[in-house]
């Protein structure tokens, strides 16, 4: 009885470490959920930058097509200005044309008025040459009076003929300044119908440009409103990351405070610092701890790939001392891993006699801001590597 007492005891108690290691060490489930994660943050951290350089090209098409249309509406407006003034001179041409028809019409009244005169001179003229010259001489009662009539009669012709001459230049006058005008007027009606075209056609491409206009702001409207999604999706996502990194259980959490940190309100959280960093992010934080110790900058010498993971490279770039050895004043690069697709980077404050370390640092466990970890296991991490002078 008392071997079977014991028996049931200690299966009680396998039972029960068998339960605690279960709440201790997560199932790997948990792994593959935070693997997703991270393949989620990466997979709309993708598709966001995709979305800016989309947006930022849709918003030079905006540009250039409001440039465009800006042009087409100077355009148009001077071509108005044009039809305007070419609207004027065809008034005062057809002012002209009228006036000169009326100076035609009176001269024909003139004329008309002469060649009845010069009808009746001719045939007065006509019946005074059928008489014979001894007619002539015996109606008359004298010689001087015979002459007279000679006279009057050659100059009664004279006269008539220049009036008939003058009348004729002025009609012929007359007719080509009709002609020129109408001619002129012909001219100005092409013009402005070539003019109004040229409106029509401007405004047709106006409206075309118009068209693309809206439809390009309509794009821009639905590339801005994808890129928030996706902030806010990847917002959540690394909101869910921050949570499983507290959760790690790697060292006793401190928050509060800045740290000293200059950017720690930055509202622009993809302004970059001196040192090339985003601020706010752990690298940022790093540089300028590094500066603020050691009065030396820590520049991203590789721009694209200044992420903590490759700290070492650029450490060695600028011709600072590596170290797999934990020391204090250091600055900490963590290799990519779980809940760190980008590495991590942090200050070294203290080594602990139990190989734990003492660290301060940005964004890891709270979204781009300050915080402590104390009694940290490095080697929980990798192959990380301490960074000094």
């Amino acid at each position: 009885m008392k071997y079977q007492g014991r028996l049931a005891r200690g299966v009680i108690i396998f039972v029960a470490v068998i339960w605690l290691t279960g709440l201790l060490y997560p199932p790997s489930a948990n792994a593959e959920t935070l693997n997703q994660l991270l393949q989620r943050q990466t997979d709309l951290r993708r598709q966001a930058e995709e979305s800016k350089k989309k947006l930022e090209q849709t918003k030079n098409e905006v540009s250039d097509l409001t440039g465009i249309v800006g042009g087409l509406d100077q355009d148009i407006t001077e071509t108005q200005g044009n039809i305007t003034n070419t609207e004027a001179q065809i008034s005062v041409t057809e002012q002209v044309i009228s006036e000169l028809a009326v100076d035609i019409n009176q001269t024909q009244l003139e004329l008309d008025g002469l060649q009845l005169k010069l009808r009746h001179a001719y045939i007065s003229l006509y019946e005074l040459s059928q008489e014979s010259p001894l007619d002539s001489i015996l109606a008359s009662s004298s010689l001087t009076e015979m002459v007279s009539q000679a006279q009057y009669i050659q100059s009664l012709q004279t006269e008539l003929q220049g009036n008939i001459d003058k009348t004729n230049l002025a009609k012929t006058e007359l007719e080509g300044k009709k002609k020129e005008s109408e001619s002129q007027k012909s001219g100005l009606v092409s013009l402005k119908q070539d003019l109004t075209k040229s409106k029509n056609s401007l405004n047709s491409r106006r409206t075309q440009k118009n068209y693309l206009l809206l439809q390009t702001q309509g794009e821009q409207a639905q590339y801005e409103a994808l890129l928030k999604k996706l902030q806010g999706e990847q917002e959540s996502i690394s909101q869910a990351i921050y949570d499983a990194r507290r959760l790690s259980g790697n060292g006793r959490l401190l928050v509060g405070g800045t740290g000293g940190y200059p950017w720690a309100n930055e509202p622009n959280v993809y302004g970059v610092d001196p040192w090339l960093y985003y601020k706010r992010q752990c690298t940022s934080f790093a540089a300028w701890k590094f500066q603020a110790e050691f009065g030396l900058v820590f520049y991203n010498t590789r721009p694209g790939q200044g992420s903590a993971w490759n700290w070492p490279a650029l450490a060695r770039d600028q011709g600072y001392q590596t170290s797999s050895t934990p020391r204090a004043n250091s600055v900490l690069s963590i290799p990519i891993g779980p809940n760190r697709p980008y590495g991590h980077a942090a200050w070294v404050n203290r080594v602990n006699a139990d190989g734990t370390i003492d660290i301060e640092e940005y964004n890891w466990s709270i979204s781009r801001s300050y915080g402590v970890r104390l009694g940290v296991d490095p080697a929980a991490y990798g192959n990380v590597t301490y960074i000094f002078p």
